[in-house]
């Protein structure tokens, strides 16, 4: 999404009458990998036998996307670039789980299937040796300034750590920056504004923590993998989009749409296919 654009969904005021998805049904709007159970949900953590493979199933690149169900969002754009590209891309995803034992930071809502799940993810990668490993996750529980800066340096020692077990196993990992977390549900936002959607715009640093996120470039520059920025695809340096023209960019106050996802695949295919070029 370019800066023009950017600012010009910034300054509209009116709700478009033909937003897509369907504001009302933004939840039915799901990328095929959820409705195929490719992003397990709580309490799952055998991957089974069960085939997570698209893009192209029989492409000589093999791309694996790992993560929770903020991987799983961006599914429909990267699997575009996969098939385009033919790419397999193999997805190892679970709603609710971060890399690495991030969880024991949750305070009471320990998730006790987020190691064993992580566990048989890391057995899986070292099977199927990836050309090309994607990270992408919320952050978790690290919302509030206060906790930021306390753990800020607990949160870059964890992903260091996650980053460097990846990258034993594949030379090419990236980790795909988490998108700009609305401060509220952006679809009752707009119905609740419809005639001043720009209320709905929220400031870069409104939900996100600054400090956070250079924790997070910290551990991938320590670990000698790919940060891929995607604030810039959002915001500008004042405020972040949730509507470009018609297309709703959130269906909810973290998760972009599936049509979003679509939409970014373009930006997705700039970031990553320059590091599978020289494979052959």
């Amino acid at each position: 999404m370019g800066q023009t654009n950017l600012e010009a969904s910034l300054l509209t005021k009116l709700l478009p009458s033909n937003v897509r998805p369907d504001i009302r049904r933004v939840k039915r709007d799901r990328g095929q990998v959820f409705l195929d159970g490719c992003v397990l949900t709580f309490g799952s953590t055998d991957l089974g036998t069960k085939s997570c493979v698209y893009g192209d199933p029989e492409g000589g690149t093999t791309v694996a996307l790992v993560g929770d169900s903020h991987a799983g969002h961006w599914f429909s754009g990267l699997n575009s670039v996969a098939t385009t590209n033919g790419w397999q891309l193999h997805v190892l995803a679970k709603m609710g789980c971060p890399p690495e034992d991030i969880n024991r930071f949750r305070n009471a809502n320990l998730r006790p299937d987020c190691l064993p799940w992580r566990d048989n993810v890391i057995r899986r990668l070292k099977a199927l040796k990836p050309d090309l490993i994607i990270v992408s996750h919320f952050r978790y529980n690290f919302r509030l300034k206060t906790v930021a800066q306390r753990r800020g340096g607990q949160w870059e020692e964890l992903l260091t750590k996650y980053f460097r077990e990846l990258k034993e196993i594949s030379s090419r990992v990236v980790f795909l920056e988490d998108v700009p977390p609305p401060p509220n549900l952006v679809p009752s936002c707009l119905l609740r504004n419809r005639k001043a959607v720009n209320r709905c715009t929220f400031s870069p640093t409104e939900s996100a923590i600054p400090e956070l996120r250079e924790s997070e470039k910290r551990a991938t520059l320590a670990a000698g993998i790919t940060y891929v920025p995607t604030y810039n695809w959002f915001c500008t340096e004042q405020r972040c989009a949730v509507l470009v023209g018609d297309l709703l960019l959130y269906a909810d106050d973290n998760h972009i749409t599936n049509e979003a996802a679509r939409y970014f695949a373009p930006f997705l295919e700039a970031s990553l296919v320059p590091l599978l070029q020289r494979i052959t």
